[in-house]
């Protein structure tokens, strides 16, 4: 457990390095530490929610930007498989990673900003 938490961090930092090289903030999600945001968006912390239950984590983070839904699956299906998250379904928002799943849904736009909500839940 220890050995892949090591990884993860690894990639983290490995994935940072590049973001900041290629002119991006290397800004995390809040209550993930391996979940870049992307730079066309912007948290809403006051929707953020992250508990533990016996089955594994919980955690909800919401971002808004001028990205359309596409670019922001594009994104992610190009940054995820580097901290080792699979797309589970071809244009879809859902990847999953040893036992959590990981979704990405948007719920509402508002005022032509796109919104995403980054949901992780233990893999059914």
């Amino acid at each position: 457990m220890r050995a892949k938490w090591a990884q993860r961090m690894m990639a983290a930092m490995a994935i940072a390095g590049t973001l900041m090289g290629a002119g991006q903030a290397a800004d995390f999600v809040a209550g993930f530490d391996d979940l870049p945001l992307m730079t066309a968006l912007s948290e809403i912390p006051e929707a953020a929610v992250t508990f533990d239950t016996a089955a594994g984590r919980i955690v909800i983070a919401v971002a808004e930007g001028r990205a359309d839904r596409a670019a922001v699956i594009a994104y992610y299906s190009r940054v995820l498989p580097q901290f080792g998250w699979r797309r589970t379904l071809a244009e879809s928002g859902r990847f999953d990673r040893e036992g959590e799943r990981l979704v990405l849904d948007f719920p509402t736009t508002d005022g032509g900003l796109t919104v995403v909500r980054f949901t992780l839940t233990p893999q059914p």
